[in-house]
């Protein structure tokens, strides 16, 4: 059992933050993203977010067009658009018909993202995105 299947077994004993919060651990008990396609989309899109929140961090757009990241831009697009991220979901949108030389096209769209805007409310769209989708 992985920390997906732990997490799931105690959904709705947690908090949609709690719950976003063990989808963290994806760092310490990493799976390849083909894998998690077996599990709720919710819990898909919070992974695919988390790994977005963690590349916008460390390396910016540019980063996330640049590492293993890129090869779910369209599962990320897809999460933001899901949990209601849609500002969000453009940015990327944008970013994808960009030449990875482009860094001054990235840096704009990157003042545009949530990191820089609505870090509170970027996050309050994805617990509220969990909460609807946990099972009573």
């Amino acid at each position: 059992m992985n920390f997906i299947d732990r997490a799931l077994r105690r959904i709705n004993e947690m908090s949609a933050d709690e719950f976003l919060q063990s989808m963290s651990d994806i760092y310490s008990e990493p799976i390849n993203r083909n894998k998690i396609k077996k599990y709720p989309q919710f819990v898909q899109d919070v992974i695919f977010i988390i790994d977005y929140d963690t590349e916008l961090q460390m390396e910016g757009l540019v980063g996330f067009f640049n590492d293993s990241t890129k090869d779910y831009v369209n599962e990320t697009i897809i999460a933001l658009k899901n949990c209601g991220a849609i500002k969000e979901a453009e940015i990327l949108e944008k970013c994808k018909d960009f030449n990875i030389g482009n860094y001054d096209g990235y840096l704009d769209l990157e003042n545009e993202t949530y990191l820089n805007n609505d870090f509170e409310g970027f996050w309050k769209l994805v617990d509220e995105y969990i909460e609807r989708e946990k099972k009573p």
